[in-house]
């Protein structure tokens, strides 16, 4: 009896050490990369909640979240492209550029926002977050996508993107975190376009096909992209986003992009739409619920995980010897 009660807590304990390992995959977090604002919206490529809480855009504080900027709620899930409005007296207060963090809260339950009751999520001992680089400019430049390039049909779908000007979003390598040579480039006029496909030169050897960053140029004026085309900056630090390397199993993500319904997500007018619907309305914000698969951004579960899991699974093997 006592070695089948030991048989018996051993599975259990494996299958809790399983779970664990799973569950850390989808920590909260939010991603975002440097953009630029006309209004002080921030976009917030990527944001998973475990339970309902805030997405906080907060001042940088010598490398530590700051002051509260601004705040929405959202509901637990995985968020595409959300957004948040920086209040209007600290958006005016900003000259040029600045340094901010996007971050998650939890709520407290009372369903109203304050950050001395409702605690910042962590995420390995670090706020579930990034520092952003954040542009105040005339024209709004930023880029969301959660796929990578099929081998199939060679395009990447870019799920949103903003241009300041006329120009182009483009398909780089990416060479140790920086644009390296462009693999295909989409030109679009200023403002903020959804489903745009992006063609890409997949030509070259298979097993050295490169990992992708996607960004956002401005056109010289002949309407062609070349060397001319400068890539967006905010502070130095280009206008792009990474993306899953190419291969056959990469494609389109499934996740709508959470942006306010009948606007950009700079607030200024309906959206343009170069490749989905076709109705030029941006959806409404939507949820979705984590599903146990490794997706080609990196939301699914990682390394990471799979090391705390086989861990948590010695561990508790080594209790049943």
């Amino acid at each position: 009896m006592t070695r089948r009660l030991l048989a018996v807590g051993c599975l259990l304990a494996l299958a809790v050490a399983t779970v664990a390992g799973l569950a850390v995959a989808h920590g909260n977090h939010a991603t975002a990369h440097p953009q630029t604002s006309a209004n002080g919206t921030v976009v917030v490529e990527q944001a998973f909640l475990t339970e309902p809480g805030y997405l906080v855009v907060r001042a940088d504080d010598n490398g530590t979240p700051g002051r509260v900027l601004g705040h929405r709620a959202l509901e637990r899930g995985l968020h595409t492209g959300a957004t948040v409005r920086i209040d209007q007296s600290e958006w005016d207060a900003i000259d040029g550029n600045a340094t901010v963090w996007t971050v998650l809260h939890a709520d407290d339950g009372d369903g109203e926002f304050d950050p001395d009751d409702d605690d910042l999520l962590l995420w390995f001992d670090q706020p579930a977050g990034e520092r952003v680089a954040l542009g105040k400019r005339s024209g709004t430049a930023h880029v969301v996508t959660g796929s990578g390039v099929t081998e199939t049909d060679g395009e990447l779908l870019v799920e949103r993107v903003a241009l300041p000007d006329r120009g182009h979003v483009v398909v780089h390598e990416r060479e140790n975190g920086s644009l390296g040579r462009p693999r295909g480039s989409q030109a679009l006029d200023a403002g903020t376009h959804t489903g745009v496909r992006v063609p890409v030169d997949l030509s070259g050897n298979r097993s050295s096909w490169p990992a992708l960053s996607v960004a956002v140029h401005t056109d010289d004026g002949d309407g062609e992209f070349d060397d001319d085309d400068p890539v967006v900056r905010v502070a130095g630090e280009p206008v792009a986003i990474p993306v899953g390397a190419v291969g056959p199993t990469s494609g389109p993500s499934t996740v709508e992009v959470n942006t306010p319904a009948g606007g950009n997500a700079d607030g200024t007018g309906p959206t343009t739409d170069a490749g989905t619907n076709g109705t030029g309305e941006t959806p409404a914000d939507t949820v979705t619920e984590p599903t146990p698969t490794t997706s080609s951004d990196g939301s699914g579960f990682g390394v990471v995980a799979v090391v705390v899991a086989v861990v948590a699974l010695s561990l508790a093997a080594a209790r049943c010897t």
